[in-house]
């Protein structure tokens, strides 16, 4: 599902947001990963594989903590689904966009909560505005491009896997 039709999904009455789900969604997660601080020194070699590093890096950690619940929750399950799903985490990504969404959640309190509670525009317009006002400067098209297509990324697992109706999974879990 593209982003364009996404946003027309959401826009139409065709599903519900059940935010509930994310319990669900949690428990299934393996122990290792089922945590909002991942920490690379917790894990095995082979659960190391499927984090995406950069060559001069070789430990991490996740600060989904960081960020309000349930966003937390809900960053670090969208880890794990791209694991389940036969994926890499790109980890110096995933790293920025938890900062730059809790700095966004600070500077608007409005957008504490899920991630679901905002569209992916309002996301972008207002990570954007955290980030010119933060560092002075408005953001990079780079920085705009690997922000808002990770953004994006996990928002449509969420939708899918939290939203009741076509297209959504809802209390069924993740459709696959």
């Amino acid at each position: 599902m593209g982003s364009k039709q996404l946003l027309e999904t959401m826009g139409d009455d065709f599903g519900c947001y059940e935010p509930e789900v994310l319990d669900t969604l949690w428990s299934a997660i393996p122990r290792q990963f089922r945590m909002v601080e991942l920490v690379s020194t917790g894990l095995s070699g082979e659960d190391m594989a499927v984090f995406s590093l950069n060559t001069r890096v070789h430990r991490f950690r996740l600060r989904f903590g960081l960020l309000t619940d349930p966003m937390d929750r809900e960053l670090a399950w969208c880890c794990w689904r791209i694991i389940e799903l036969g994926g890499r985490v790109p980890v110096a990504a995933m790293q920025s966009l938890i900062r730059w969404l809790a700095s966004t959640v600070e500077d608007h309190p409005a957008f504490r909560g899920s991630l679901m509670e905002q569209t992916p525009r309002e996301w972008e317009r207002t990570l954007a505005a955290t980030y010119a006002r933060r560092t002075g400067a408005l953001p990079g098209k780079n920085w705009m491009l690997n922000t808002t297509t990770l953004l994006r990324r996990w928002y449509r697992m969420l939708w899918t896997a939290t939203t009741s109706g076509p297209g959504g999974a809802g209390r069924n879990g993740p459709s696959r």
